[in-house]
């Protein structure tokens, strides 16, 4: 793979990460913006439920300071009613965009000034909590539907950035395959046409080389052969010949015979 390849494979897989992560990012913007409206429904039954106790803990001391049983009831009372207010404040602001809530905290107000106030305001706070229970059960199932939902198009676009990178991958592979030299086998020496092919040379110490003749000579190294072997035969049948007259002449003198008579014999 050259290096414009992998610089290639490198960026597709680096875009391919990009996007993957760009998704992963807005799905996880999308998750937190519908965390929101539920912490703020908790949130709001927080509150509910702290009305709920000012308002039942303001109905206990407003007895027990009517009865005359607790000296100290007209404090705890004075207490739990500004606490009740505080808490009133605070619930107007949270739910200033639904008019359920609205229209019960008004409620609320306009029995302040009657004999059961806070009677009334611990009916009232228990249907605050009954809507308001209801919104957090409506955010906690879209919520989980946007999580479900996120996680799969993560996993998606995930996948899809894995294969980009497996076919980039493999595009490469295949383009530098096909692009690659082949190849190239060693030049032939050329030779004359008319010597015919070169004949490599022989070790001298496997076998002699052999004489070259010439085409007009025809058969001369066999006939010159011939009249070697012939006269080397005429030579040693001479030397036999002179070899066996000496042992004749050597018997010849050791015999009593006369020298004409040698002669005659040799002769013979």
């Amino acid at each position: 793979m050259t290096t414009l390849h992998r610089s290639a494979v490198l960026a597709i897989a680096l875009l391919a990460l990009a996007a993957a992560g760009a998704g992963a990012w807005l799905r996880l913007g999308v998750l937190v913006e519908a965390q929101r409206p539920i912490e703020h429904a908790q949130r709001v039954l927080a509150e509910v439920g702290h009305l709920a106790l000012v308002a039942n803990a303001a109905d206990q001391t407003q007895r027990a300071y009517l009865s005359g049983q607790d000296p100290q009831a007209e404090r705890t009372f004075n207490t739990n009613a500004a606490e009740l207010d505080r808490t009133l404040t605070a619930l107007a602001a949270l739910t200033r965009t639904d008019p359920v809530q609205q229209r019960i905290i008004q409620d609320i107000r306009a029995a302040a000034d009657g004999e059961d106030r806070f009677g009334r305001t611990v009916v009232l706070a228990g249907a605050m909590h009954d809507h308001q229970a209801t919104l957090l059960d409506r955010e906690l199932s879209r919520g989980s539907a946007n999580a479900e939902e996120a996680l799969q198009q993560v996993v998606g676009i995930i996948a899809a950035a894995a294969l980009l990178v497996a076919l980039a991958w493999w595009f490469s592979r295949t383009t530098a395959a096909a692009t690659r030299p082949a190849a190239v086998s060693p030049p032939v020496p050329a030779t004359d046409a008319t010597l015919g092919p070169p004949v490599p040379p022989t070790d001298p110490t496997l076998s002699p080389p052999v004489p070259a003749t010439h085409p007009g000579l025809g058969t001369a190294v066999p006939a010159v052969t011939a009249g070697r072997t012939a006269a080397i035969a005429s030579a040693t049948a001479a030397d036999a010949a002179a070899a066996g007259r000496a042992d004749v002449e050597r018997h010849l003198a050791d015999s009593p015979l006369t020298a004409e008579e040698v002669r005659g014999a040799l002769a013979g």
